[in-house]
C-alpha cells in the first residue's frame, strides 16, 4: 500500500510558478490525480499497476480529450513514504 501527493501539492508548494510558466509559454498543462494521491482513499497497488494502468489511462484521455496526437510529460518522482 503506498500513499503519495496529489497534483495540488506541487502547485502550492511552488506557488503554482511553474504551472503558470508552462501555460503562459503556449503549453496545455493537465495534472494527474493518480492512485497514490492523498485526495483518495487507499487502495492496494504497486507501481507496476500504476505504469500498466493509470498513466496509459491518462495519456489515453488527455489526447482524446485535447485532439492531439502525442504529447509531452513533465513528470515529478514518487518517493516512498513508509509507516513504522
Amino acid at each position: 500500500m503506498g500513499r503519495g501527493c496529489g497534483p495540488n501539492c506541487s502547485v502550492r508548494r511552488c506557488g503554482g510558478r511553474s504551472s503558470a510558466a508552462l501555460v503562459a509559454d503556449g503549453w496545455d498543462v493537465w495534472l494527474l490525480n493518480w492512485r497514490a494521491s492523498i485526495d483518495l482513499d487507499p487502495v492496494p497497488w504497486t507501481l507496476d499497476d500504476a505504469a500498466a494502468y493509470d498513466h496509459p489511462a491518462a495519456v489515453r484521455y488527455i489526447l482524446a480529450e485535447t485532439g492531439a496526437s502525442t504529447m509531452r510529460a513533465v513528470v515529478h518522482c514518487r518517493a516512498p513514504r513508509r509507516s513504522a
